[in-house]
């Protein structure tokens, strides 16, 4: 991942470059994340929930160690984060503008790099501990994360080519901003219960009981 994420940081002028010249195609593979290197990020999640998966077979004391651990990573991050920000040697402002930017799309540098997986961590260890050890129902957050993939792809259709292409909607201000991502959400939740419904439903007709 780390290898990944240098040569593409190493590669950016001649991207950019790239991009200048295949504007179309610049669109299709470097829009949002582009593929590479961030395609490594969704290998590392794999990686850590397996790891998951092996401490929670052996037992609930290893299943908390290994969230215990990632929440510290995470604090630490977060610390390191911060003290940067307070003691930075330039008086850079908080913002994209000082990470890296290809083909009009963000792509964390740096300082801000802590700030993404500090809080991803620190998110994910707190997520167990409200859902798994104190018991707090959210199916919404689980169907969300049992359509990722499916949800990742439409969401782009609606808010890129419906929303901003076709519709030609432009968010000027936070709170119509924070309605709108409001909004969308509740979408996606809808989607991707009518998802599952369509995978069950068709799964049931290609059942060896179903045709048999």
């Amino acid at each position: 991942m780390l290898g990944s994420y240098l040569a593409f940081v190493h590669a950016i002028p001649a991207l950019t470059q790239w991009s200048l010249d295949h504007p179309g195609l610049a669109k299709a593979v470097f829009n949002d994340f582009p593929p590479w290197p961030w395609v490594t990020v969704a290998i590392l999640g794999l990686v850590m929930g397996w790891t998951w998966l092996d401490a929670r077979a052996r037992g609930q004391a290893h299943e908390d160690r290994y969230f215990i651990a990632i929440a510290a990573a995470g604090v630490l991050l977060l610390l390191w984060y911060v003290g940067w920000e307070w003691w930075k040697p330039t008086p850079t402002v908080f913002g994209f503008d000082r990470d890296h930017g290809l083909n009009r799309h963000w792509s964390p540098r740096g300082v801000t790099i802590c700030l993404v997986f500090g809080g991803i961590a620190v998110l994910l260890a707190a997520t167990y501990w409200l859902m798994e050890r104190r018991r707090l129902r959210a199916p919404w957050l689980v169907l969300l994360g049992q359509t990722a993939m499916m949800l990742y792809f439409v969401h782009q259709i609606i808010e890129l080519t419906l929303v901003k292409e076709l519709l030609g909607i432009r968010m000027t201000g936070w709170p119509v901003y924070w309605i709108a991502n409001a909004l969308f959400v509740a979408l996606l939740v809808f989607l991707g219960r009518a998802w599952l419904g369509i995978k069950n439903m068709w799964g049931t007709r290609r059942s060896p009981q179903a045709t048999g």
